[in-house]
């Protein structure tokens, strides 16, 4: 039975340093079975927000609640219900995997290894050599199962998929899937938009340890430019150039038509039909140019 309290929400969340800018009046509510990403530039407060999340810093106003429980206050039962993975986390290296995972359900009391040996296998972690001699992709993945291990009803995971090949990536896309159609929640930051346009449902954009703004994932794409590539049946010619919104013409020659715009879908299809067309191609933008357009002062391509 899944609690029907927020697995994750700050309030007015202030963590203050000295001498570096740490995050300010944060207010993010995680809701049950969402997966929500946490993106930013480096410095932005990710890390320190995760940090605190899991009590490994106090807030210096402000609070943070799991389930209904206090970070600081009930931080011992709150492990119990959290799976966490640091973005510089480390492991016992003169440990093999098996040791290390064995170590690990013995902390959190899991006797029945079966989960343990289906998350190794689905993610090929090498288990028998010593973890110092391994690559940083496979440690990556021995983090991961760690962080899965004791099956969390929330995931924290800092930067998770860092150093692991597509194949694995792609797992784990699954492995989150899964636990969201059961009705788990996960908190991810990650540097990378595709990802997140894959597996997250809302994101917060950080900015200078401010939150700029929490988005819907689907709603952007939905009023993301498309793109319409036309190829026009030989010897014959377009009853009219369309009359879109944000309309933009890429290309225009006797056998094909280019453009952009933001017009819906819907009327693009409905001017479509009337056209003598070869072909046709319709593509969304994705992520990152619809987070180009909304932080266009953040550069950096693909990473933000």
């Amino acid at each position: 039975m899944h609690d029907s309290t927020s697995p994750l929400k700050l309030v007015n969340l202030t963590k203050r340093y000295k001498t570096a800018r740490g995050v300010e009046n944060l207010n993010i509510e995680v809701r049950p079975g969402e997966v929500f990403g946490f993106l930013g530039p480096n410095g932005a407060g990710k890390t320190t927000t995760i940090r605190t999340i899991m009590n490994f810093m106090k807030p210096t106003s402000g609070s943070i609640s799991l389930y209904g429980l206090d970070s600081v206050k009930d931080s011992v039962r709150i492990k119990q219900k959290v799976g966490y993975l640091a973005g510089d986390f480390e492991l016992y290296d003169s440990l093999t995997a098996q040791q290390y995972l064995d170590f690990v359900a013995h902390l959190h009391k899991v006797t029945d290894p079966t989960h343990l040996r289906a998350l190794t296998k689905r993610l090929n972690v090498t288990m028998h050599q010593k973890i110092h001699t391994l690559s940083r992709g496979n440690k990556q993945k021995i983090g991961l199962v760690a962080a899965l291990l004791h099956d969390p009803e929330l995931l924290v995971l800092d930067e998770p998929t860092s150093g692991l090949d597509p194949l694995m990536q792609n797992q784990f896309y699954e492995i989150i899937a899964e636990r969201k159609r059961q009705g788990k929640s996960v908190f991810i930051s990650s540097h990378i938009l595709s990802e997140v346009q894959e597996i997250c449902d809302r994101v917060a954009f950080m900015r200078d340890g401010k939150l700029v703004e929490i988005i819907d994932v689907a709603a952007l794409l939905h009023e993301a430019r498309k793109k319409i590539s036309i190829m026009i049946k030989p010897g014959t010619k377009l009853t009219q150039l369309p009359k879109f919104t944000n309309l933009e013409i890429q290309q225009k020659t006797a056998s094909q038509l280019v453009f952009s715009t933001t017009q819906s879908v819907k009327d693009v299809l409905k001017w479509l039909s009337i056209q003598p067309l070869d072909d046709v191609v319709i593509e969304n933008t994705n992520l990152d140019e619809a987070f180009l357009k909304l932080y266009g002062d953040v550069k950096g391509g693909q990473h933000v």
